[in-house]
């Protein structure tokens, strides 16, 4: 259980001045038409900040939608409550952008067979952590897909083409590379490492990625 200190943090990290821009393959977002202050919803919404640092949340359908027709770099996943399911679904053929929608809701029995009907949705969800896993699950693959494609086409890329790439593609492989060009001070190493801390600041995961490299590469 969440203590009130730790929800209160969480509470100041999801302010709008909080979410960081987006610097990932994927945009995620969550449209709940029930979405408030509760310590349930603040709390899924602290651990998708973790999956997806720039996460955006929508309890207004339109507004939403608004979103998903202006992205058009970033492939979208789109977790959607069952009330909003139906519209959502109607409309999702036209945004090539949106890829993946993940149905959290009370009972998914009575959504099932919108599965049949539409191949974008990922799967159908009554519990956090099932969500959240296949949410991570998706994100593997999407991000290995990138380091795929990046890699066929490395020799007609620029190294300016490789900034679209994925953070954590940056992250994992770009960094040694960028560090032996720069000149070899630890203000310099520090300074790029420090811009990375504070993009993940709310991922742990990638916090000890940074630590590991930061202590493996001198």
């Amino acid at each position: 259980m969440a203590t009130s200190e730790s929800l209160n943090e969480r509470r100041h990290n999801l302010l709008p001045n909080e979410v960081s821009d987006n610097k990932e393959d994927i945009q995620l977002i969550w449209l709940d038409e029930n979405m408030n202050d509760s310590d349930d919803y603040l709390l899924t919404q602290s651990l998708l900040i973790e999956l997806n640092p720039a996460v955006q949340f929508y309890s207004h359908c339109d507004q939403c939608l608004d979103l998903i027709k202006s992205i058009k770099d970033e492939q979208i996943f789109l977790i959607v409550s069952g009330g909003f399911a139906q519209r959502i679904l109607s409309q999702s053929h036209y945004y090539r952008s949106l890829v993946a929608i993940f149905i959290f809701c009370s009972n998914n029995q009575h959504y099932k067979p919108l599965m049949q009907e539409h191949n974008k949705i990922i799967g159908i969800f009554t519990n956090q952590d099932e969500l959240l896993i296949s949410i991570q699950e998706k994100m593997n693959l999407v991000e290995k897909q990138t380091l795929t494609f990046s890699l066929f086409d490395q020799k007609q890329n620029s190294l300016e083409d490789l900034s679209q790439e994925s953070a954590s593609f940056l992250l994992h492989q770009m960094l040694i590379y960028a560090l032996k060009q720069m000149s070899q001070d630890e203000q310099s190493k520090k300074q790029m490492l420090d811009m990375c801390r504070d993009y993940y600041k709310n991922n742990k995961q990638e916090l000890k990625k940074i630590e590991e490299f930061e202590n493996t590469y001198t």
